[in-house]
């Protein structure tokens, strides 16, 4: 979509990192919360019942990087907090307030009217039961007093020959005067010195020491016996000092570390300590007589790299890392395997994503550092763990039958004119699933229902009578007197039965074990579904079994659920299912019918005792409408009605339950969702849709797209599924051609599998066509979780790691020279003659200690493709070979695909069109032409042109690109510029983006346009031949355009700039494609999320929604987000309602949203336009329904919302025959529907 006009930023996965941790009475006087500071978000955990509970997640405007508690007279504490712009906060927790129980108690800046010169790299925080010290600004240290919760007015104080301050704390006294130790570098050295706070100076006095070169922590240590104040100590690379304002100082040698963290234990005189190779100290002063004599150093053992340590109760330790899985780790009095710690959970974190590759439904990422490196496999959805797949084509209808409460023994299958049946069987080899006769079936009958009733009976309904049953004999028939066309009935023995004509009638299993006739009821038209599941927060115990009280029905050619009083079949509510336009008219789509119906009470996974009686309604083209049903005083009301489009297929619904009580909804179709109930707390709990990822069992079309679900019933059966467990849900599904039976998993949005590389990834790979990964990775030589003795070496070199793409088992290693860095890697297909085959390019520079810039690099060729004389999948066959090899004249910083089976590279600041030739059989990597020359350092390249699949027969041959999006999408941008223009963008390290054009004919690269803005880029993409999309080391997105429509060549040639947005992170790679599963074949038309009929209808409140590019980008704080390319209309849409929510919801400490937004950069600032704030929209989902209608009605009082594109807008007001002032105003319903459409999209 050439016309996008903004893009829609959103979070899928969030920040992991953790930047700050504190321990304080946050919510409760009673238990201690632990409050965990991760990028731009606040979580507030609980210690219960062994784990930390999450009980609050707080969006803050700011990306926070110090916090502290004040201290209170009152039982709860207040938090102070730091973001990365220098704007603060005090905040507290209030149940009162909305959307988020927190009070605002103060806020500002430290950047307002400050003019000392530059911010520091590494802003400091100490706190004092006075005023809180601050180190934000070379040189200078910022006081802030405060009585209680209100903050006074700061100010700055120079510290004299600190040219870096790098630690500061309080001193410990029994006075209430203010003693800041002060860590700084002079030009030469290291030193320690105090000073008191009098006014609004600071007086130096005392202490005033050299120190070990490397020190980097302060710690302050209590007075002892009479003194008034007490000491510090100095922790540092090889040494650790005490000292103390009376002269006596202390030391401790130690072998060299950096120290990343430290913190007091519960015990007198002890310290935890935690270093860069992820080893934990502690360190005990020993005191003899009130003074303090040695310093004492133990080991613990190691755990993940930590940087911040928050130790709760009975030896309990709570480890935040910025580069690997956080983690809660017991100490232990006596060593367990040789260790005195144990790792009790984590708390992964994707963080730092490095490189983004896929596989599939699958995003790859390469994160972490050193030894802690990893591959995290992040997947969109519910993935079904398959046990068994059987080749069963054409079954209508399956049901279930038990042999007790929690456990199935028969699986029934419905086909055109019979019923089958496959009971458990138990081997010596297993469980497994076998053909058998049941007496009391009918198996020469289709089954509309079969199901076990009260008293240990079954029932099935055929389309001409019902059966009471048992496996051996028919214990009643009830025939009816014309063909059943919908039949349904549950567990407590009520049945309802549609007959041919619209007659509908209710049946009841007596005690008697026979079937009576209740009511019946002449409908006005044909029944198309029926549902009978009892809502439990409003039924009745019978046996065991709960009963219901209504029915649902849908009709055929009607629009329309009626809800029926099940005793008299009397109407007790009508829903229409189509929307009403202003002139009271309702407008149907095709396929408006309900041909599904579900009742169920959904539960809140972290709240059981939080539930919503829910009624969904599957529609006949993919659409699915839920409603949240009310009983009181025999009265039924329905309300927050929603619809979303789940796909182009039937919805068939499928209750599914747990035997803990958790409940969910299956709902079928050829994108399988499960529905849930979501939330942390009772405050509004909002309703999720995850797709379910039901893949191919066939190893020789591994498909790489969701496979339809016609049918599915739930299934649990301890003997089949032993490792399932009472939390999971076990099902069968069933599609055009094959039955499967699997467990699903934790019913989250996003799942998370991690590969451990004990090496740092910088640089991976998918390589279809040999099934494997390849992974660039710098090895450390540090043992992973191991304490490094004395005489231990490390050892530091660049690999690639071949890994299986499914196991990732390591096929081969492949060691590069000393001193040579992986930069770049890609997959790509180049021409070599008239074929086109698929090679692995490797890009390096030779980091020499001697050269400020590297003047020596290579481009290693590889082969990934299995050999011709070899069908099988083994190691060898799969292995990759050196195919060529090519000496650069440095750095080879980055490598992309090319038009023309050629690739571009760039070297240093050079760009280069290279090629692969053949000649005398051996191969050979050349330049070709000239390439552009210019830039100061050209850091990333990237074109439109898509890697071809391989068409000489090899197995994966049909296979798509190793992206997620399909190629058809670029097809015809491809098409168009293969002979006209070929174009690539060069991203430089501070000249920003370049656009380059190749001209085959004079075998020339040259530039045609550039953005004359200085920015430091990390990360570029091309979104389309003239939209390009870049992210700068201000942590900032911005988005160019060029102006092909101009006839001023300077105008051409210049690259606009459209868009700029703050993101709050470092976002350090991006990858074309979504997390969203495909749906068959993607047409070359922009995405829209409801069908094009629903385009024409008249008066539409919203516009559909329809996107373009899409983009995953990943950031060094571990966010894995999704932009998205939108229209004009969707874009204002979203926009107004972006412009609502930040007017009317009030923030985390009242750090405006457009200010947070805003791009600063270089003293420039500029407000942010082009991108809308994906995040920010999707909070209106948490609202409550006042505040939603606030919104909602800031939004009608804006009228942006109607703006975007005036040609679509006017076309559909002159189809309807309306004024463009008749609109009616936007409803809640209305932006809660656009909203979780666009949540259905990443």
């Amino acid at each position: 979509m050439e016309n996008e006009v903004s893009h829609y930023v959103v979070t899928a996965h969030p920040p992991g990192s953790v930047l700050a941790t504190l321990k304080c009475y946050f919510t409760s006087s009673e238990v201690e919360d632990v409050l965990i500071a991760k990028s731009r978000r606040l979580e507030i955990r609980q210690w219960k019942q062994g784990t930390l509970d999450l009980i609050l997640t707080l969006p803050i405007h700011g990306r926070i990087i110090a916090m502290t508690a004040l201290p209170s007279s009152e039982q709860q504490q207040c938090v102070f907090f730091l973001t990365e712009r220098f704007q603060y906060a005090v905040i507290g927790y209030d149940v009162t307030q909305t959307p988020y129980p927190i009070q605002t108690y103060a806020s500002g800046s430290f950047s307002e009217g400050v003019t000392m010169g530059r911010t520091t790299e590494h802003p400091l925080l100490a706190m004092h039961p006075t005023c809180l010290a601050l180190h934000l600004f070379r040189g200078f240290v910022t006081i802030l007093p405060y009585q209680g919760k209100q903050l006074q007015r700061p100010f700055h104080v120079r510290v004299e020959q600190a040219h870096k301050i790098l630690a500061l704390c309080f001193l410990q006294n029994t006075t209430a005067e203010p003693h800041l130790c002060i860590l700084y570098q002079s030009q030469a050295h290291q030193h320690v010195t105090t000073a008191k706070i009098v006014g609004q100076e600071l007086h130096f006095q005392g202490l005033q020491s050299r120190i070990d070169g490397g020190s980097a922590l302060l710690l302050p240590v209590p007075p002892l016996g009479s003194d008034p104040i007490g000491g510090v100590l100095v922790i540092g690379q090889m040494q650790w000092t005490y000292l103390h304002l009376n002269g006596t100082a202390k030391v401790v040698p130690i072998r060299q570390a950096l120290f990343l963290c430290a913190t007091p234990l519960p015990e007198p005189h002890k310290y935890l300590l935690a270093d860069e190779f992820g080893n934990w100290h502690v360190l005990t002063l020993l005191v003899e007589n009130d003074k303090i004599v040695a310093l004492q150093r133990d080991v613990l053992g190691s755990c993940t790299l930590c940087h911040s340590l928050v130790v709760l109760e009975d030896g309990l330790v709570f480890a935040g890392s910025r580069v690997g899985d956080s983690q809660l780790l017991q100490i232990h009095a006596e060593p367990v395997d040789d260790a005195y710690l144990s790792v009790l959970e984590e708390y992964t974190q994707l963080g730092p994503i490095l490189d983004l590759d896929s596989h599939g439904p699958v995003v790859v990422t390469a994160s972490g550092s050193s030894q802690f490196g990893s591959l995290r496999l992040v997947r969109n959805g519910i993935g079904m763990n398959e046990y068994a797949a059987v080749e069963m084509p054409a079954i209508q209808n399956m049901f279930r039958l038990k042999v007790s409460e929690h456990e199935d023994q028969y699986l029934v299958q419905s086909f055109v004119g019979e019923t089958r049946v496959l009971g458990v069987a138990e081997r010596e080899e297993g469980a497994t699933l076998e053909e058998v006769w049941l007496a009391g079936l009918d198996s020469q009958s289709s089954s509309l229902y079969v199901g076990n009733v009260k008293g240990g009976a079954w029932i099935q309904i055929t389309d001409t009578a019902v059966r009471l049953c048992t496996a051996e004999t028919v214990l009643d028939t009830w025939v009816a007197e014309k063909p059943i066309t919908v039949a349904t009935a549950n567990p407590a023995g009520q049945i309802a039965v549609a007959l041919q004509g619209g007659w509908l009638q209710y049946l009841v299993v007596g005690d008697d074990n026979k079937l009576k006739l209740m009511t019946s009821r002449a409908m006005e038209k044909d029944v198309s579904c029926l549902t009978l599941d009892p809502l439990t927060s409003d039924a009745m115990e019978t046996d065991s079994a709960v009963s219901a009280k209504l029915i649902g029905v849908g009709l055929w050619d009607e629009f329309k659920v009626r809800l029926l009083a099940l005793d008299s079949l009397e109407e007790t509510l009508c829903l229409e299912l189509a929307e009403e336009s202003e002139n009271d008219e309702r407008h149907h789509r095709l396929n408006m019918m309900a041909r599904s119906l579900c009742f169920i009470t959904l539960e809140l996974d972290s709240n059981r005792s939080v539930s919503v009686d829910m009624l969904f309604v599957g529609l006949g083209d993919g659409t699915l409408i839920s409603f949240a049903l009310s009983q009181g005083k025999g009265v039924v009301s329905a309300h927050s009605r929603k619809e979303v489009c789940l796909g182009t297929q039937r919805i068939d619904l499928v209750p599914l339950h747990t035997e803990e009580g958790g409940t969910c909804v299956l709902a079928t179709g050829d994108r399988p969702t499960v529905i849930y109930l979501a939330g942390l707390s009772n405050n509004n709990p909002k309703l999720c849709y995850s797709n379910v990822n039901v893949s191919s069992s066939d190893e020789e079309d591994r498909s790489e797209q969701t496979i339809a679900v016609n049918v599915a019933t739930p299934f649990v059966s301890p003997k089949i599924f032993e490792t399932m467990g009472s939390q999971h849900y076990s099902l069968c599904v069933a599609d055009d051609a094959y039955l499967r039976l699997g467990v699903i998993d934790d019913i989250q949005k996003l799942h998370v599998t991690t590969c451990r590389l004990g090496m740092a990834p910088r640089r991976i790979v998918h390589c279809p066509e040999g099934r494997l990964f390849a992974v660039g990775c710098l090895e450390s030589g540090i043992k992973h979780l191991g304490v490094l003795q004395e005489d231990d070496e490390t050892s530091m070199g660049n690999c690639i790691r071949i890994l299986d793409d499914t196991t990732f088992d390591d096929l081969e290693r492949i060691d590069l020279e000393p001193f040579e860095m992986i930069l770049s890697m890609v997959y790509v297909s180049l021409k070599v003659g008239s074929e086109t085959s698929p090679f692995l390019l490797v890009g390096t520079a030779y980091a020499l200690p001697s050269e400020d810039e590297p003047t020596r690099g290579r481009i290693l060729v590889y082969t990934c493709q299995p050999q011709e004389n070899t069908t099988s999948a083994s190691d060898d066959s799969r292995a990759i070979k050196p195919v060529a090899e090519f000496i650069a004249s440095g750095a080879v910083y980055s490598l992309c695909q090319f038009y023309g089976g050629m690739a571009l590279c760039t070297v240093g600041s050079k760009t280069m069109v290279c090629r692969l030739v053949k000649e005398a059989g051996m191969f050979r990597f050349e330049f070709v032409g000239r390439g552009h020359h210019g830039n100061i350092l050209s850091l990333f390249v990237k074109s439109l042109a898509k890697r071809t699949p391989t068409s000489d027969g090899s197995p994966d041959g049909d296979k798509t690109p190793a992206t997620l999006m399909d190629v058809s999408e670029h097809n015809e941008s491809k098409a168009e510029l293969k002979e006209e223009e070929q174009f690539a963008i060069v991203g430089d390290l501070m000249r920003s983006i370049s656009l380059v054009q190749y001209y085959p004919e004079h075998n020339s690269l040259e530039e045609i346009a550039r953005d004359f803005n200085s920015n430091w880029t990390t990360a570029i993409e091309m979104l389309h031949a003239n939209v390009y999309l870049g992210a700068e080391n201000w942590n900032n997105l911005f988005c160019l355009r060029r102006n092909t429509a101009s006839t001023s060549a300077e105008v051409q040639c210049r690259l606009e700039t459209v868009g700029e947005f703050h993101l709050g992170e470092m976002c350090n790679t991006f990858l074309p494609g979504s997390l969203v599963m495909p749906v068959g074949k993607q047409s070359n038309k922009p995405r829209t999320s409801t069908p094009e009929s629903s385009a024409h209808r008249v008066a539409a409140r919203k516009p559909p929604v329809v996107t373009g590019s899409q983009t995953l980008f990943g950031t060094v704080d571990g966010t894995l987000g999704v932009i998205l390319g939108l229209d004009g209309r969707t874009a204002a849409f979203l926009s107004c309602l972006e412009r609502a929510l930040s007017s009317t919801i009030k923030p985390v400490g009242d750090l405006e949203h457009r200010l947070f937004r805003a791009v600063q950069a270089n003293h420039r600032i500029h407000p942010a336009h082009g991108f809308i704030d994906g995040d920010l929209i999707e909070s209106f989902l948490d609202l409550d329904p006042t505040l939603m209608e606030k919104v909602v009605t800031a939004m009608n009082r804006d009228g942006g919302w109607d703006a975007g594109e005036e040609d679509a807008a006017m076309m559909s007001i002159q189809e309807s025959g309306e004024n463009e002032g008749d609109r009616m105003d936007l409803t809640v319903d209305d932006v809660v529907t656009l909203v979780e459409e666009m949540t259905m999209l990443h």
